[in-house]
């Protein structure tokens, strides 16, 4: 279980049956949606980024502009989504 913490810049991972954390992750900047997709947290961001951290390494492996101000990524079957406030929904094709 992962949840963001945009007053400090991480994501923090839950182990859901001890209730401990198992990881605290700094991104920049203010994470504010997340969706786990295989292997990966995505993380939506207030200024309209997009980051792909990789839950193994706990490392951001990629980072996605998309123009708009907040972005909230979904995970549906095989495919990430990004939906923004404006109702723009785009498909991330080919994620890493």
């Amino acid at each position: 279980m992962w949840y963001s913490n945009s007053k400090t810049v991480t994501i923090t991972g839950i182990d859901a049956s001890t209730a401990e954390v198992i990881a605290a992750i700094t991104v920049e900047p203010r994470p504010i949606t997340l969706a786990a997709h295989d292997g990966a947290i995505w993380v939506g961001h207030v200024d309209g980024l997009v980051s792909r951290i990789d839950i193994e390494t706990r490392e951001v492996t990629d980072v996605i502009q998309t123009g708009g101000r907040s972005v909230w990524p979904i995970a549906v079957a095989e495919d990430i989504w990004l939906v923004t406030p404006e109702g723009t929904i785009t498909r991330i094709v080919d994620p890493p």
